[in-house]
């Protein structure tokens, strides 16, 4: 896709990456109002979040791509994608590994409840959506036994 960078007009870009711009018109102004919004608000729990996981990831930032999912994570716009680097890993090919973006959907109703949780639970909770993004694009995560037990911990508290 290196190769096309236009359709009918119309700029092409992987919905992997950051920054990615779905709005159209006044529902995007719309949108970003309420996004500034949301960021004052839930200013403390991105804060939180970035803190935590600052060794796993490079920001969280707010998405405006996500509808069901509470967080997912993107590549910078001059990174390779999650795909790119396990390709090249199942060529033999030694490639670092570039720190990512957690995207969060601010309107799920998880962030709500992190905003009442103390900090301790926070981090918890943070740890959990980072692991959650990793599997939903089909990456492993670093170290199961310990996502498997903060789950039972959510789970009885």
């Amino acid at each position: 896709m290196n190769s096309m960078h236009e359709y009918d007009t119309k700029p092409l870009q992987s919905i992997t990456t950051e920054d990615l711009d779905l709005g159209v018109g006044a529902e995007a102004t719309k949108k970003d109002e309420e996004l500034k919004q949301q960021q004052e608000k839930f200013q403390s729990v991105t804060d939180l979040i970035k803190d935590t996981l600052k060794e796993l990831i490079k920001d969280v930032k707010f998405s405006t791509r996500l509808v069901d999912s509470p967080a997912v994570l993107v590549s910078g716009a001059q990174d390779p994608s999650a795909h790119m680097e396990r390709l090249m890993e199942a060529m033999g090919q030694n490639m670092p590994k570039a720190k990512r973006i957690l995207e969060i959907n601010v309107d799920h109703p998880v962030f709500e409840k992190m905003l009442k949780l103390p900090d301790d639970r926070k981090k918890l909770w943070a740890e959990v959506l980072y692991n959650q993004a990793l599997l939903n694009e089909g990456s492993t995560i670093q170290n199961p036994g310990k996502f498997s037990k903060l789950i039972s911990e959510l789970m009885v508290s």
